[in-house]
């Protein structure tokens, strides 16, 4: 791959076991391990014992080739997503200190953009890429600096489509293009992305865990759709109007055909196309018929607790009462 490829160091978050690699050529790239471990997350008393099995069963609940099929949903939708593969990591001695945890490994792999340097172009043309700290803090210094609102919310919308929950604001990160002074999104992490958390037990719990979600045929509580979103949608997209939102709704719908849900489930190998294939083509294509409808139960949700932001920099505010 590349010539041959050295590991960097571990990555991931609570639950995944990630690497990151490089080339010889300044690129990198980064394996995201599909069997998750949940031991991170839970307090120290109740590690190694049944309740680390229980929830260790839970990771079940995510789709194993949610990042498969959400990138090929991506590209029909006009959301960035970068090219993804699944693969297994070899037993071989370049993993050095990290073949113990990795030699044999199942997971994801793809290239980590970044922005354009002397050697290489950017990611979709960008000239500067931030994480959403250096974001914030931007956005505070002036209201010169703003998202591309319009992309955010495309990008939003599709999550509701696949019931990708975990969308906070780590899971962003942001880029700028020459001649252009917006800052477009860049969506990351597709392991919640199809995930059904599903059981009587489960189901008593999200009634306090409003992110425990479940993907379907008919969408689950707005509420825990967009509940780790909810500090960056609230600042982020109250300047786009209703009719923008189902502008926009309207043609994410038309884009997303019965072919594209197709060819993306197919993204699949074909032995776990044949257990789950049928099942999550039925459950596309009802949730985009009904995309118009959910997008606005959601442009309700942030209009009934409206967050107006100003900067840190002098700036008059003009209130209209209606």
């Amino acid at each position: 791959e590349a010539g041959g490829l050295t590991p960097a160091r571990r990555v991931g978050g609570q639950q995944t076991k990630g690497l990151a690699l490089s080339d010889g050529n300044d690129r990198s790239y980064t394996f995201r391990s599909l069997d998750k471990d949940p031991s991170n997350i839970l307090p120290e008393e109740l590690q190694d014992t049944f309740v680390e099995q229980l929830v260790q069963d839970q990771m079940a609940s995510q789709h194993p080739a949610a990042a498969l099929v959400a990138d090929e949903l991506s590209r029909a939708l006009g959301v960035p997503t970068v090219p993804i593969r699944l693969v297994v990591l070899p037993d071989d001695p370049a993993l050095g200190d990290y073949r113990k945890d990795f030699a044999g490994v199942v997971g994801t792999f793809a290239e980590y953009p970044t922005a354009e340097d002397a050697r290489h172009p950017g990611f979709e043309g960008a000239i500067e890429i931030v994480d959403h700290m250096t974001l914030y803090a931007r956005l505070a210094e002036s209201p010169d600096e703003r998202v591309a609102a319009r992309e955010l919310l495309r990008a939003r919308l599709f999550d509701l489509l696949v019931s990708d929950f975990d969308r906070h604001r780590r899971q962003w990160r942001w880029a700028k293009r020459a001649g252009d002074g917006l800052w477009h999104p860049i969506p990351e992490d597709r392991d919640q992305a199809f995930a059904r958390y599903e059981g009587l037990l489960v189901r008593a719990v999200a009634g306090y865990i409003p992110q425990l979600r479940t993907f379907g045929p008919k969408y689950d509580r707005i509420l825990g759709l967009t509940y780790n979103g909810r500090e960056q949608d609230r600042w982020l997209l109250p300047e786009l109007s209703r009719d923008a939102w189902r502008e926009i709704a309207e043609e994410m719908k038309g884009r997303v055909t019965d072919e594209v849900i197709e060819r993306a489930a197919r993204r699949m190998p074909p032995e776990w196309y044949a257990i789950d294939g049928a099942r999550l083509v039925v459950a596309l294509k009802r949730r985009r018929d009904t995309l118009v409808e959910e997008a606005d139960r959601f442009y309700r949700h942030l209009a009934g607790q409206v967050d107006v932001q100003g900067t840190n920099a002098s700036e008059i505010a003009h209130v209209r009462r209606l």
